[in-house]
């Protein structure tokens, strides 16, 4: 039989180093927790200026974290430094 190259090749599967492994198990882990203790939500609107709006999204962006959970942060710290 002749090989044209159109038949699917399979490339030989590599390895993935171990502690690329362990992350990922960790991050599959820590997701499977999440929803299993799924928190109860609510929605709210809050006025601001666009500036600090845009701000604010950059700095949840940066830290990784949701509107919600930065907003829940800023609570506990201005809380704690009154």
């Amino acid at each position: 039989m002749l090989h044209t190259g159109s038949e699917d090749t399979e490339l030989p599967k590599q390895k993935m180093p171990d502690h690329l492994v362990h992350n990922e198990r960790h991050k599959l882990e820590q997701s499977r927790e999440k929803s299993r203790t799924a928190r109860q939500t609510v929605q709210m609107s809050i006025r601001m200026e666009e500036g600090a709006y845009l701000q604010f999204k950059a700095m949840c962006t940066a830290c990784r974290e949701t509107n919600g959970d930065m907003v829940q942060y800023l609570m506990e710290f201005y809380l704690r430094a009154k």
